[in-house]
């Protein structure tokens, strides 16, 4: 089984008047995504281990994550939007899809990007599943909850459950009875 792994963060706060732009965001792709993210408490150190523990082939595409500010640009959105896609059609043939976002991300002219960001996946994926990590404080719009399967949004803070909370997205067979 293969996998498709992304992650796209970022916690907007629409009263800051900075944009959020390219350059602000750190990005990791491909292989080094796994190197760099196995040792941190990100979701996509979860995935790592789903990936080991549920013996599937994690195949990531894209990373790219920033620090809180104001809304995230249009160029931006669009360009780390457009490399998650054509990473996944690049793919071999994937079985699912993981995503790592905040779910709080606001972009120019986008004001539930995360849920958009989902739409787009699934229209390019079709049924494939997708399960969804977000940040407990996330705003989840009804298209959101329709593309996703799964959606598992941490429940401490700080932080201390994104790590076993992406290991819960990436057992399949967990799908049907989380809470």
């Amino acid at each position: 089984m293969r996998i498709g792994v992304a992650s796209f963060s970022h916690e907007s706060n629409s009263f800051y008047s900075q944009p959020t732009r390219i350059e602000d965001f750190g990005v990791h792709e491909g292989a080094a995504i796994i190197d760099h993210y196995r040792p941190t408490f990100h979701e996509i150190a979860g995935y790592i281990k789903g990936a080991e523990e549920y013996d599937f082939e994690m195949h990531p595409t894209l990373a790219a994550n920033a620090m809180p500010a104001g809304p995230v640009t249009a160029e931006a959105y669009e360009h780390f939007v457009g490399r998650i896609l054509k990473g996944i059609e690049d793919a071999p043939a994937l079985d699912g899809i993981l995503l790592a976002l905040h779910g709080a991300m606001v972009a120019e002219g986008i004001p539930h990007a995360d849920g958009e960001t989902v739409r787009r996946v699934r229209k390019l994926v079709g049924d494939l599943p997708i399960a969804v990590t977000h940040d407990y404080h996330a705003n989840v719009p009804p298209e959101l909850v329709e593309a996703a399967d799964a959606l598992l949004i941490y429940k401490t803070n700080p932080h201390t459950d994104a790590v076993p909370r992406a290991l819960d997205a990436s057992d399949p067979v967990s799908y049907t009875h989380l809470t």
